[in-house]
């Protein structure tokens, strides 16, 4: 069932109590709010320590004992522009990350030189290359 968000987009149920949450914030005067502003000025400003060159290695040293060997999407959350993102494409999977950060995507698909698909759906903006879908925007 679809249901029309706070903003007039339609959207299924389990993800409108969640936009509500985040349109129910306090909002700066862009229109994002205080903690989505610093984050974005953490990206501008490259106060990225967090963000790790290599890919995680809980991730390499025990996917395919805990997930098999079945390519299948994966969910990458908060995903930036980590380098685990191309680890599992290359193993066969169909990522999808979200993102608050146009900054992180950007500089994630110039790192690998691929100059991805950009289109809007809702209030996201989605990029997409070859086994790579990233999500813009306020989940």
């Amino acid at each position: 069932m679809r249901r029309t968000a706070p903003d007039g987009v339609q959207c299924p149920r389990a993800v409108d109590g969640v936009h509500r949450i985040f349109t129910d914030t306090k909002q700066g005067v862009s229109g994002m709010s205080e903690a989505n502003a610093a984050w974005e000025a953490r990206w501008r400003e490259g106060r990225t320590g967090f963000h790790q060159e290599e890919v995680n290695a809980h991730i390499s040293a025990h996917w395919e004992a805990t997930t098999g060997t079945t390519a299948g999407r994966v969910l990458v959350p908060l995903c930036g522009m980590s380098q685990d993102l191309v680890w599992l494409r290359d193993r066969g999977h169909h990522v999808v990350g979200f993102e608050l950060s146009g900054l992180a995507i950007s500089q994630f698909f110039s790192a690998l030189g691929v100059q991805p698909v950009v289109q809007t759906h809702g209030p996201f903006t989605v990029h997409r290359s070859e086994g790579i879908e990233l999500w813009e925007g306020d989940f």
